[in-house]
């Protein structure tokens, strides 16, 4: 497995793919990012729900070449445990499933998403947002 020097939530990988506002800063981080296989599947959901066929979407996401995680047991109790984290309760299973993996791997998150921030804080994770 490739070391990883990031953790990339779902929005940023829709954002990389669809060169939004803020990709240029994810995008030279991308063929060394980790994603939780939580936050793949949001990504891939995303893609069929806008038409794209199911193998097509799989290939656009492998040809990233991200570290795909798995999310195993160890990861579900570590997502689950953020719970206890003030504010983390507005957070999905996939947005504490990225900030697990990130605290983890002690790698930078990034996302999209700015009310990670007193979350993520508190947790002792950092975050970058790469959109404000």
């Amino acid at each position: 497995m490739v070391n990883p020097r990031a953790v990339f939530d779902a929005s940023v990988v829709l954002a990389v793919l669809q060169q939004e506002k803020g990709a240029q800063e994810a995008a030279p981080h991308l063929r060394r990012a980790a994603v939780s296989a939580v936050n793949l599947s949001e990504v891939a959901g995303k893609l069929i729900d806008a038409g794209v066929t199911p193998a097509d979407a799989r290939g656009l996401l492998e040809g990233l070449g991200l570290v795909v995680v798995d999310f195993d047991q160890q990861a579900a109790h570590d997502a689950a445990q953020l719970r206890q984290v003030r504010g983390a309760q507005s957070l999905s299973l996939g947005d504490r499933a990225c900030l697990a993996l990130a605290r983890s791997l002690r790698l930078t998150a990034y996302t999209m998403d700015r009310f990670w921030e007193q979350t993520a804080a508190e947790a002792g994770i950092e975050i970058r947002i790469i959109r404000r």
